[in-house]
């Protein structure tokens, strides 16, 4: 695309990992719209677009694609880390459980973690279910909070996350993911039909 003038292109780079992630965000039919738009957002740009073709590409703000979001690389992942080190005392076991993103497992990572033997690393299951209670925790999250407000600010956007955080925490109630085998068998044959028959043949 020509005749566009956007901001500088930083170069961003995504390894095949981190693509296949973010092209799954996209087609998942449940996926939080807000959550495939940022998906759709950086693969345009990993695909050389500037903000301003990305943004007319995909109906954004040109400032909304080269804003509002933290890039979660290996630095911003291990500044976290380090934030936590620096706040938790030596003798203490820590246990994080994280999902299989690849910005986890880089050599920067493994090699502040293999300094670290009182911390102790738990990857989820690819696709675990529990990440969908996660999921939809977020999804309240944004329903009861987010949408009901106005940001003008980074600032005042994770006020609003702490404030909903500190109130949902008032009154702590587990999610349940409850399916019986019908349920689950039948959700599957929906997707097979969706994606190819020709795999519903058993079902």
């Amino acid at each position: 695309m020509t005749g566009y003038r956007g901001r500088p292109i930083v170069a961003l780079s995504l390894s095949d990992d981190e693509r296949r992630y973010l092209e799954q965000q996209v087609r998942r039919h449940r996926a939080p719209r807000s959550l495939s738009d940022r998906c759709c957002i950086i693969l345009r740009c990993a695909d050389g677009l500037t903000s301003k073709e990305v943004g007319v590409e995909l109906g954004f703000h040109e400032h909304t694609v080269g804003k509002c979001y933290k890039r979660h690389r290996a630095k911003e992942f291990l500044d976290f880390m380090k934030e936590i080190d620096a706040q938790v005392a030596n003798d203490l076991d820590i246990h994080i459980i994280m999902d299989n993103y690849a910005t986890h497992k880089t050599k920067e990572v493994k090699a502040w973690l293999s300094r670290r033997p009182h911390y102790h690393v738990h990857f989820t299951p690819t696709s675990a279910s529990w990440i969908n209670q996660i999921e939809r925790w977020f999804a309240e999250l944004t329903r009861k909070q987010l949408k009901r407000g106005v940001h003008t600010t980074v600032k005042h956007l994770e006020a609003d996350i702490m404030k909903f955080v500190e109130v949902h925490n008032e009154n702590l109630k587990p999610f349940k993911w409850i399916k019986s085998a019908d349920e689950i068998l039948a959700s599957v044959k929906r997707f097979c039909h969706r994606v190819d028959k020709s795999f519903c043949a058993e079902l």
